[in-house]
């Protein structure tokens, strides 16, 4: 595996929704209530220039009585290292 072929998970969002009623919405409702929580974060105006291919992933078990959603990508080194400069903080949860 060549360097540049590396891979770096990160979350972009973790979003952890408890309110039963929201949770009977469709699925395609409950993906664009939390696509809008992303877009008022500066990471997503980030991932729109440097044209980041997104992921989605929903958890059922996680929480219990309610669900996990995760918007995350797999990053290249030089994406990595941009993201990395620009986003992290030292006291909250990272990658």
């Amino acid at each position: 595996m060549k360097l540049e072929d590396k891979k770096y998970r990160v979350r972009f969002l973790t979003h952890h929704e408890k309110d039963y009623n929201k949770l009977l919405k469709s699925s395609k409702e409950q993906f664009w209530t939390v696509a809008e929580l992303f877009k008022e974060t500066p990471k997503h105006q980030w991932v729109e220039n440097n044209d980041i291919r997104l992921q989605w992933h929903e958890d059922d078990v996680y929480i219990g009585y309610g669900r996990q959603y995760i918007i995350y990508a797999d990053l290249n080194e030089t994406q990595y290292t941009e993201y990395s400069l620009r986003f992290f903080k030292h006291t909250e949860e990272w990658k």
